[in-house]
């Protein structure tokens, strides 16, 4: 009967696996193991399938934290290594170059503003004329309609108010396009300008689409050598076992969208992104017990208990700043361009390699061991 259980395992991996996209977008990875071979569960039986949340290892990865989801786009990342301190200084430098850039580009933005600003009030005096002449129009012939005496003459009334709305849209639409079309124009070069001053913050559209990708390889690089060294032939995701989504056409953006999307940049930009989350991490990462901590015990107390306590503080302390710092596997879930990494698992026997994948990736990204299990130990038992 084992057997049996064993081959139908087999089996149902197989039709799985056959219905999963390739890569790590519909998480479906498969270790190198050779033959069926499985690590043993709780209940003592072979385990051929394994889990793993995509949305928890996601939130845990130490690039996450550089991502604002207000933009679309990751925070420039500092190279590995860099402190708390040494980051601080780099927010300081690029706070300056953004005034600098500022500065180099006022002239331009108050003009663009400028003419935004006339134009804007002239689309805004058309729009109210023409909505004058149709409303007038409008009661002239209800009154018309009100009297009509016949279907006949119902009909000859409506057929003229079909024609004289026509000459009054007709009347305005030129020169209604030829402001509006200025508008967009006048936008999208504010736009680039703010696009430009973005860079000094930020990773680009195209940069920003490159680190998940390399996030992505990442989790699966992390997820097989969690499969290998647990002796699991297949690990599946399998709430993404999802239609493949048809990619849609984004519209052009329309005139009011362009204006709420330059006005919220350059409010974003006077006080630069969020760094809050990305120091918090960085702190929780670089916090230690060290050797002058020690040597504040005073001789009455033990020092054994006195360590004792101070890596319990410590423990403690990385605990709030993990929960405070890290995203949450809701959040993550959220986020749209992750969307179609990140569902729920649906656990099918074998074991869950979430928690490993995540302490493979965090050691890879220069995260001490101790540090590593108490991260792990807040987030996934918050």
């Amino acid at each position: 009967m084992k057997k049996f259980y064993s081959c139908l395992a087999v089996v149902l991996a197989s039709l799985l696996l056959s219905f999963v996209p390739q890569g790590i977008n519909n998480s479906c990875a498969q270790s190198k193991a050779e033959g069926a071979a499985a690590n043993e569960t709780a209940a003592g039986e072979e385990a051929f399938l394994a889990t793993a949340d995509i949305a928890m290892i996601y939130a845990l990865h130490p690039a996450m934290q550089f991502y604002d989801q207000k933009v679309g786009l990751f925070i420039k990342p500092p190279k590995p290594g860099t402190t708390h301190d040494e980051f601080q200084t780099i927010i300081k430098n690029r706070q300056k170059d953004f005034i600098q850039g500022a500065e180099g580009n006022a002239s331009e933005i108050k003009r663009l503003k400028g003419e935004i600003e006339i134009l804007s009030k002239e689309i805004n005096k058309l729009d109210s004329l023409k909505n004058d002449e149709m409303g007038a129009m409008n009661q002239r012939f209800e009154l018309q309609l009100k009297s009509a005496a016949s279907e006949e003459d119902r009909f000859k009334i409506q057929a003229s108010k079909a024609l004289e709305y026509n000459k009054i849209e007709a009347k305005f639409k030129t020169e209604l396009e030829t402001r509006n079309k200025k508008m967009a124009g006048l936008l999208d070069s504010f736009e680039k300008i703010q696009k430009s001053l973005l860079k000094i913050y930020y990773l680009s559209a195209e940069e920003t689409s490159k680190k998940f990708d390399e996030i992505n390889a990442e989790i699966k690089d992390a997820i097989l050598k969690a499969a290998a060294k647990n002796k699991v032939s297949s690990v599946v995701n399998l709430n993404l076992l999802m239609p493949k989504q048809e990619k849609t056409i984004q519209p052009e953006k329309t005139i009011e969208e362009k204006t709420r999307f330059n006005s919220f940049v350059e409010d974003l930009l006077k006080s630069g992104p969020s760094y809050t989350k990305i120091l918090g991490s960085l702190r929780t990462f670089e916090t230690s017990v060290t050797p002058e901590v020690v040597k504040t015990r005073t001789p009455e107390i033990n020092e054994t208990e006195y360590l004792k306590m101070l890596q319990k503080l410590q423990k403690d302390q990385e605990t709030e700043m993990a929960s405070q710092n890290f995203y949450t596997r809701d959040f993550i879930m959220r986020l749209k361009p992750i969307k179609k990494l990140t569902a729920n698992p649906i656990v099918y026997g074998g074991a869950d390699l979430t928690r490993e994948a995540v302490e493979i990736i965090l050691e890879k990204n220069g995260v001490a061991k101790d540090k590593v299990k108490n991260i792990c130990d807040a987030v996934f038992n918050n």
